[in-house]
């Protein structure tokens, strides 16, 4: 998916593009599992302020 939205702007190999788009799927579960551990772990109210401010940075 990376490959075929960002090909035309960047030039690597097929194998860093394979390890560019692990990573991308890396932090996104990391990203996934902090939030859900925060919200299992702080009130509704921290949580939202935690969440939009992740999101804004």
């Amino acid at each position: 998916m990376l490959r075929r939205t960002l090909g035309h702007s960047i030039q690597i190999t097929a194998r860093r593009w394979r390890v560019l788009h692990l990573s991308w799927i890396f932090l996104l579960v990391v990203w996934a599992t902090a939030n859900e551990v925060a919200w299992w772990n702080m009130s509704d109210g921290t949580w939202a302020v935690c969440n939009g401010v992740a999101e804004i940075a």
